[in-house]
């Protein structure tokens, strides 16, 4: 193979990674700020003493499930194993690249450095949204959960201290 065509899909192929994964890290860090803003209004308004925080309450209640789901990590599994697969092409590629080794080593370190940088985000904002879902789940669920319900006839029965 010609190295120049070698270079040529090298290109197209670290544009294709850069391209998606940018896409991908925007829309993640998106999703993580839209968790901390609606944990940080929960916090504001979770004792809802006023009409506007009982609102803003039920806002919170509303908008977490569309939040907290399966779809963004599993969104995540595999934009990252696309990178991965197009990374480990790029890689096979340069094996058969003859050129001067400077460009070999430079790209080489610049697509490892990508992905190093792209897995540790991905990997920070997909666990810190999912911790920050779940935490606000469960105090949601803790502030509104049913009371247990009680047995009528276990009313209606002395206990030992009457």
């Amino acid at each position: 193979m010609d190295n120049s065509a070698i270079i040529s899909t090298q290109g197209l192929l670290l544009t294709l990674i850069s391209l998606l994964g940018t896409f991908f890290y925007v829309h993640l860090s998106n999703w993580r700020k839209d968790l901390m803003k609606l944990k940080a209004k929960w916090e504001q308004n979770q004792y809802y003493q006023t009409n506007e925080q009982k609102a803003a309450v039920l806002e919170i209640r509303y908008e977490l499930p569309g939040l907290a789901n399966y779809v963004t990590p599993l969104v995540s599994l595999v934009i990252t194993a696309f990178i991965m697969l197009v990374a480990a092409l790029s890689y096979a590629l340069w094996t058969h690249y003859c050129g001067p080794p400077a460009i070999r080593t430079f790209l080489v370190i610049a697509g490892i450095a990508f992905l190093v940088l792209y897995l540790l985000l991905t990997g920070a904002f997909l666990i810190g949204g999912l911790m920050t879902a779940k935490e606000l789940n469960d105090k949601i669920s803790a502030q509104f959960a049913d009371p247990k319900p009680v047995d009528p006839d276990e009313r209606a029965r002395p206990t030992p201290d009457r």
